[in-house]
């Protein structure tokens, strides 16, 4: 795809107020400081990725000296002749000012980016979407500047570079080579930089783990207890084990004599509580049998008192609510009393004479006619008697409804006066019934006399009497149980001197087990570093011959894609020379030739061919042939923006 700009259309933009730059195949643009040419430059990059020519996306594209300006619209237009097709590319940056409900100006309240593609207004995504088809922005930066590919980080450098030079297979590395076969078998999937990632890993990991190792040895050895007469120190302890069994059996028999003595006390002592449980069981039956019929009499008085009870509650409840109708019978009466007077007043009342404007015409004010005036009054006579009627009506039906009332609240005290009498008559049949239990409870009171015990009872009493407990025998063995306790001290030590035996086999056994770790670990190390040494060594042929086909792809850069550490061992690297000089050892004219050599091969691997944008041009006599259009930025010193 060849891309190239025929013209750019720049207004209100930083410090431009309006120009048009018509490009060439050739263009240059000169001019002092602070003439314009970076902000032509950054007015190129803006219009396509909205950031300046340094890639900095939060720039001020605003006029900063006179700032009225800024409330215009900062436009760039640009017209680009694709593979032949004319396309034009337009950008709008304006201030936004909104008037406020009852304010008397408008505020400014942020900025909006208006996006055109030939002249057809679009959304952000789409103008973006449009810009990339075009001109991937990613390639966009290391094909238009002959800086920007050196001033990325050596990896990125290099992926670009690796991603140029095609694909080498691992294999075409690898053949013939048998320790590189093997390093593939082992790598598998995964990739040479995980791989060697991975072993860099394992070998902190062990390392970290063999500098414990030697202090864990040495302090296994500083822990290992002097050893010990340790057959004596067992024979001991199994004779004196022999003693403490011999007073066990001792104390063993005498225990036996304790239990059995001990087993005829609590049968004694069993027999005289079962004699006692005898006697109380029959006391109480003898005591329960005399006072049986004084319990049923207490019953029968206990009943008559509650119903008794009962009714007199029944006869004050009645009572009281008979006191209440009587009261609402009376409040009744007072009411009728008023309505009669009030029926009184009301039936007295006479017609008034008619207001003396009711014959009057409202409209013109003149005396209505005879006949009107005589319907008038009919109709006033008319609504004042039934108005009356009404009245009277209403204070009868009030009075009549008082009146039901009473006879109804009369009727209702003549039915529960009955039920007094009837509860009057049952408190007097109670008052009879408990006259008569309490009499017959007072007989059996008097006649009851303490009760003589039967001739089991005293039997028993005498056989409990005369009962003889026995004492708990009592054991003599402190001696044995002290000579005992003596022998299981005298064991307990010797078993403490003799678990130092185990202590020291523990001992040797972690020693042997961290050695053996050791030269395990150090074994581990060994193969990874071998496996390390031998990636390394793979990656350094392949880099190597990357190296050859990047190098042959350029005409004056030449790249070193790997570098040698002081202890031998090689690692990635990306540097680029310039005829055999570090690209940040020459001078301005060496790095824009250098940088023009490598759009050109960048340019023909991606194969598009964009405008590039040569600045400080004044630096360097000559550049390498290009295929791209080519912008130089000439700084002239006193001298006025320029463009031809």
């Amino acid at each position: 795809m060849n891309i190239q700009i025929k013209s750019l259309t720049i207004h209100n933009f930083k410090g431009i107020l309006d120009l048009t730059v018509n490009f060439k195949s050739t263009t240059e643009i000169s001019g002092r400081n602070e003439a314009g040419k970076s902000s032509i430059f950054d007015a190129f990059t803006w219009l396509l990725w909205g950031k300046n020519s340094e890639d900095i996306k939060d720039f001020n594209i605003k006029n900063t000296k006179d700032l009225t300006l800024n409330k215009q619209d900062h436009e760039v237009t640009g017209v680009f002749d694709v593979n032949g097709s004319e396309i034009e590319l337009k950008k709008v940056y304006r201030e936004k000012w909104t008037k406020k409900r009852g304010e008397p100006m408008p505020e400014f309240t942020g900025h909006e980016t208006l996006y055109y593609y030939n002249d057809v207004p679009c959304s952000q995504n789409e103008y973006q979407a449009k810009v990339s088809g075009m001109l991937p922005e990613s390639i966009a930066k290391l094909i238009t500047n002959p800086f920007a590919f050196n001033s990325l980080k050596w990896e990125q450098k290099r992926e670009v570079l690796v991603k140029i030079a095609g694909n080498v297979q691992d294999s075409d590395i690898s053949n013939g080579n048998k320790a590189f076969t093997d390093l593939l078998a082992t790598v598998g999937t995964k990739s040479l930089k995980e791989f060697r990632a991975e072993i860099s890993a394992k070998k902190k990991k062990i390392k970290e783990t063999l500098d414990f190792i030697p202090a864990r040895i040495d302090e296994a050895e500083r822990g290992k207890p002097e050893p010990d007469d340790f057959d004596f120190i067992s024979k001991a302890i199994a004779n004196k084990q022999s003693l403490i069994f011999k007073i066990d059996d001792a104390i063993s028999d005498k225990v036996k004599a304790h239990r059995e003595a001990s087993m005829l006390v609590i049968q004694k002592n069993n027999d005289l509580n079962r004699l006692k449980i005898e006697l109380q069981n029959m006391e109480a039956e003898q005591k329960r049998t005399a006072n049986d019929a004084l319990n049923k009499v207490n019953l029968k008085i206990s009943s008559f008192e509650r119903d008794k009870t009962n009714a007199i509650n029944e006869i004050t409840r009645i009572e009281n609510k008979i006191k209440a109708l009587h009261e609402k019978i009376k409040q009744c009466d007072a009411e009728n009393a008023e309505l009669r007077k009030k029926w009184s007043e009301v039936n007295a009342e006479v017609i008034t004479p008619m207001a003396p404007d009711a014959t009057i015409c409202p409209s013109c004010k003149q005396e209505l006619p005879a006949y009107k005036i005589e319907a008038i009054k009919e109709s006033y006579e008319a609504n004042f008697n039934t108005d009356k009627k009404k009245r009277i009506a209403s204070i009868n039906a009030q009075g009549q409804q008082r009146r039901d009332f009473i006879i109804s609240w009369q009727n209702e005290i003549a039915e529960i006066q009955g039920e007094i009498e009837s509860q009057k008559k049952v408190v007097e049949n109670c008052d009879v019934e408990l006259l008569k239990l309490q009499g017959e409870r007072n007989g059996l009171t008097d006649s009851i006399e303490p009760h003589l015990p039967s001739a089991e009872i005293i039997n028993l009493r005498a056989q409990i009497c005369s009962f003889e407990l026995l004492s708990a025998p009592v054991i003599d063995d402190a001696e044995l149980k002290q000579r005992k306790q003596t022998l299981q001290s005298e064991v307990t030590e010797l078993n403490k001197r003799l678990s130092v035996k185990d202590t020291i086999e523990k001992t040797e056994l972690r020693l042997l087990e961290l050695h053996n770790q050791e030269r395990d670990l150090s074994q581990s190390l060994a193969d990874l570093e071998r496996q390390e040494f031998t990636a390394a060594k793979f990656e350094h042929e392949k880099m190597q011959t990357i190296e050859r086909i990047v190098n042959d792809m350029f005409k004056l850069v030449t790249f070193k894609m790997f570098h040698q550490n002081i202890n031998g061992g090689i690692e990635p690297y990306c540097e680029c020379l310039v005829k055999e000089v570090p690209y940040a050892d020459v001078n301005t004219a060496g790095k824009i030739q250098g940088g023009l050599d490598i759009i050109n091969t960048l340019c023909g691997h991606y194969n598009i061919y964009a405008p590039v944008w040569i600045d400080n041009r004044e630096s360097c006599a000559e550049i390498p042939i290009m295929a791209s259009q080519i912008i130089n930025l000439i700084h002239a010193p006193y001298q006025d923006l320029n463009i031809k």
